[in-house]
């Protein structure tokens, strides 16, 4: 029976379908819904079809007992009517009404179908027994009552056609052959009005059928546009914080004003107006930006027209604990069929948009970590502070400062990076303090802010320069620890207008580093001769690049002799660069100069290739020793380039000396270690140089591979008058000597030190006492004559040589 339902149910459907225009766009779940709108249309005639069945049932039962006829078959008839109207309503009253589900089965359809064609038979049973009486009286009532029953089924169940159709053809199956045996002489004039009954029922069940299932696609597609209408609006009429409003050419409200009214959290009250101007000033709610408060003035010009579109937003922040913020929208339409001019629109609660963008501007516009604003925000709201100073006709100084604090790489490998973290949100509290009305500050990035402000006059910025110095080094606490903070400041200040924004941030910087490289912790302030300074260093720069390219660079070189027979050993490089302006430059400031610029590591190169280039030269017993920077180690190439040039100049590797400072970064890199390994095993000596102060002391002694230990200038400078200087010598000297390493002093400038050094033990000297640096070209003059035995010059003599070349060895 299942099988047979469905059956029904499908061909029902293809029925429904061919009614319906084929270009006619249809939703995925359209014969579902239109199946259960099919049941609920018969079940809605439920009542009136049961009243049909009562009136004709008696009927039937009034005619057979007049005409003496009524028997046992005939009240088991009536019995059987009665149960099905029963069953009608009760499906009609207790199942339909707490029927949830807004689709129905193909099956159900098929079940309608079957109960109709059953239906069907049981009222042709009075039209087969009165024809069968012959009384022209009962013929004429039974062919009444029974066009009354094929009209009236066929109509009740005409939303769904197939049933109407198997209910009819009941009926046109059973008539014909009544009427040939109660009435032969008149069946052919019957025979053709039932026909033509037939065809009319069956006629307007089809146009009915069209006009059911044409009205159902349009009431679909209207839901489905009204379903649109309010998912673009985010109407919710469960929250009630949307409404759509329609108003007359003069915001007169056409629609109902409740849930405007509501929305807008205006209480209805008698005398209130209907206009939708009046209504958002009885909310007192104002507009979000410039922008839409001016929309909503224009809006309040009751004599005036409003703008043909409009858009924009109105809050109450300020005057809630929960400020709610709310989007108006409308057009001007013209409505067909209605004269004059109306206006569609909407009101949107748009708070949770509103304090999602807010909170994304925030996070674009301001650090992560501290809150300030970001460098971007900063100068934004800089150039807001000096536009207001100017527009008041103010003489007051902008004033800048540059902030780094000076230990967060130290707190951050020491405690943690959330020891860093606190420090820079107190850093940032504590700047935040100064700002006030007239202040801003920011994070520009690392461990670096920026704080700008107003300034009735210098003297003012310098004092809140000192005030904030000793704030920021104040120390903080931690989890319950106490840390220090010192910070650097560089500031710059200068009249509103005079100067901008970035120029000042420059001039600030400047000084700032200029602080940092002479006293951490303090704050400096911008002057002209660090600005002549970095002009300087800048033109330096270049031209120290033009020497690099041109050849400008020249070295000289010093000797490096024995303990006891002075005879020379090695000569070391030095570099000297003649500026054809400024004349001899410091070599420290060269090494700065590259350094800032990036050009140590071509300097480098430079002297390492120029240097083996005289060295092969000279005789074969005399080595070279070159100076290289720390980082130069880095370079996993670097002693397969050294390698090269000595193969190059077919100079033994045994000849030349390295010369590198930082120990701590030999016992910590592995590339240095691997370099340093590569250049002993193929014979070139490698020099740990300044040993003595900074990373250099005898517990690196242990870790570093080296051959020869050079002693810091500092504990030589100091050997003669101090007897701690010489048991440090003392003890250096013992501590290397053990381990196999050689030990050179340098920086040899009286006879006492010299005296000193010898009696200590050390295996080379090296010194303005022994020897100037030389030429290139000296140098095989001098070395020619070494086999004399080291000439020993006077201190006098040495120092009026250093004098006249203006340079220190």
């Amino acid at each position: 029976m299942k099988w047979l339902y469905n059956r029904l149910g499908a061909w029902s459907d293809r029925i429904v379908l061919r009614g319906l225009d084929s270009a006619e766009a249809l939703p995925d779940d359209f014969l579902p819904l239109l199946r259960k709108h099919q049941l609920a249309a018969i079940t809605s005639l439920t009542p009136l079809v049961m009243f049909a069945n009562l009136v004709n049932v008696s009927s039937y039962v009034l005619l057979e007992a007049r005409a003496g006829h009524l028997n046992s078959v005939d009240m088991a008839w009536v019995v059987l009517v009665l149960l099905m109207i029963a069953r009608a309503a009760y499906r009609h009253r207790f199942v339909h009404q707490r029927q949830k589900r807004h689709t129905a089965s193909a099956g159900s359809i098929g079940k309608l179908v079957v109960f109709s064609m059953l239906l069907g038979l049981v009222w042709t049973y009075p039209l087969l027994k009165f024809v069968s009486h012959n009384s022209l009286e009962e013929i004429g009532f039974i062919g009444a009552l029974t066009s009354g029953i094929i009209a009236a089924g066929g109509l009740a169940l005409y939303p769904v056609p197939l049933a109407a159709l198997a209910y009819v053809a009941v009926f046109a199956v059973a008539v014909p052959p009544a009427i040939f045996i109660g009435l032969p002489a008149l069946a052919v004039p019957f025979l053709l009005i039932t026909c033509s009954f037939f065809l009319m029922i069956t006629a307007a069940l089809h146009r009915q059928l069209r006009i059911f299932a044409h009205e159902y696609a349009q009431k679909l597609r209207a839901e489905s546009q009204i379903s649109l209408l309010d998912l673009l609006i985010g109407n919710d009429h469960e929250r009630h914080d949307n409404c759509i409003w329609q108003t007359r050419g003069n915001l007169d409200l056409v629609t109902s004003d409740v849930p405007v009214r509501r929305i807008l959290g205006v209480d209805a009250m008698p005398g209130h107006p209907r206009n939708l101007s009046a209504l958002l000033e009885l909310s007192r709610l104002g507009g979000v930006t410039d922008a839409d408060r001016c929309t909503l003035a224009q809006l309040s010009r009751r004599k005036a027209a409003p703008p043909e579109s409009f858009c924009f937003r109105v809050g109450d922040e300020g005057r809630v604990s929960r400020p709610r913020t709310l989007e108006i929208g409308g057009r001007c339409a013209t409505l067909e069929g209605r004269e004059g001019v109306y206006f569609n629109g909407y009101i949107k609660d748009v708070t949770d948009e509103a304090a999602a963008m807010a909170e994304v501007q925030r996070l674009a516009s301001h650090d992560a970590m501290t809150g300030l604003p970001n460098y971007r925000e900063f100068l934004t709201r800089v150039a807001a502070l000096c536009g207001g100073a100017q527009a008041g006709a103010s003489n007051s100084q902008l004033g800048v400062f540059f902030v780094d604090a000076d230990n967060l790489k130290w707190s951050n490998d020491t405690f943690g990076y959330a020891v860093g973290d606190a420090l820079l949100t107190t850093m940032a509290c504590r700047l935040a303090s100064f700002a006030g009305a007239t202040g801003v500050t920011c994070r520009k990035g690392g461990d670096e802010f920026l704080f700008a402000g107003l300034f009735p006059s210098r003297r003012a910025f310098e004092r809140r320069g000192a005030e904030m110095q000793a704030v920021l080094n104040e120390s903080f606490v931690h989890d319950g620890r106490v840390f220090g903070l010192t910070c650097t400041l560089g500031a710059s200040c200068g009249p509103v207008g005079g100067k901008e924004i970035a120029e000042l941030l420059r001039e600030a910087e400047l000084a700032l580093r200029a602080n940092k490289a002479k006293r951490r912790g303090q704050v400096g302030f911008f002057s002209e001769g660090l600005a002549q300074r970095k002009r300087r260093s800048m033109g330096l720069a270049e031209d120290l690049r033009a020497a690099l390219r041109d050849g400008g660079i020249e070295l000289e070189f010093q000797p490096i002799v024995s303990g006891g027979d002075y005879r020379i050993r090695a000569m070391e490089s030095l570099l000297r660069w003649r500026h054809p302006v400024l004349g001899p430059v410091n070599p420290r400031e060269v090494i700065e100069l590259g350094t800032s610029e990036g050009l140590l590591g071509e300097i480098g190169e430079h002297v390492l290739h120029r240097s083996i280039e005289l060295a092969a030269d000279w005789p074969a017993e005399i080595a070279v020793s070159v100076n290289i920077c720390p980082w130069e180690f880095e370079r996993p190439d670097f002693a397969e380039r050294v390698l090269a040039e000595l193969l190059g100049r077919s100079m033994p590797t045994a000849r030349l000396f390295i010369e590198i400072t930082d120990s701590e970064s030999l016992s910590q890199s592995r590339a240095v270690l691997d370099n340093i390994a590569r250049l002993r095993e193929a014979g070139v000596t490698v020099a740990l140089d300044d040993f003595g102060s900074c990373y250099a002391c005898i517990a690196s002694l242990a870790r570093s591979d080296c051959d020869i230990i050079k002693l810091d200038r500092s504990l030589i400078r100091d050997c003669e008058s101090h007897a701690t200087a010489r048991s440090i010598i003392h003890s250096l000297v013992e501590t290397a000597q053990a381990d196999g390493r050689a030990v050179v002093a340098g920086g040899i400038e009286t006879e006492g030190q010299l005296r000193v050094l010898e009696r200590a033990g050390v295996d080379y000297l090296q010194g303005y006492f022994l020897h100037l640096p030389q030429r290139a070209d000296e140098v095989v003059r001098l070395l020619r004559d070494s086999d004399r035995g080291a000439e020993v010059l006077r201190l006098g003599q040495a120092m009026q040589g250093a004098r006249e070349g203006g340079v220190v060895g």
